[in-house]
């Protein structure tokens, strides 16, 4: 939990960016890492340390990971347009036969 309270603003703007990157149709988690990663070492690596281990360089893109798969939610809820095939398979399996 140490290391959860630490990191906490990485992880808290990598979860934006997901569940941003999520809402778009058919961009999926791994762009949502992929963009969270951009923004930490663009704007936040002043030490220049992303690429040695540095714990922030993870900690973004999973939360960005996370933070896409519940975007790709918000489309389907209201509309019942799934924003991923994993939540095309979650649309299926609730929908009544």
């Amino acid at each position: 939990w140490m290391l959860t309270k630490l990191y906490r603003w990485q992880m808290t703007r990598g979860n934006i960016v997901g569940i941003i990157i999520g809402v778009l149709p058919g961009a999926g988690a791994s762009l949502g890492s992929f963009a969270a990663y951009t923004l930490e070492k663009r704007f936040f690596d002043r030490r220049h340390t992303f690429g040695t281990g540095d714990p922030r360089g993870v900690s973004a893109p999973e939360a960005g990971n996370t933070g896409a798969a519940g975007g790709a939610l918000l489309p389907m809820l209201p509309r019942g347009a799934p924003g991923s095939g994993t939540t095309a398979s979650g649309l299926m399996a609730i929908s009544p036969a």
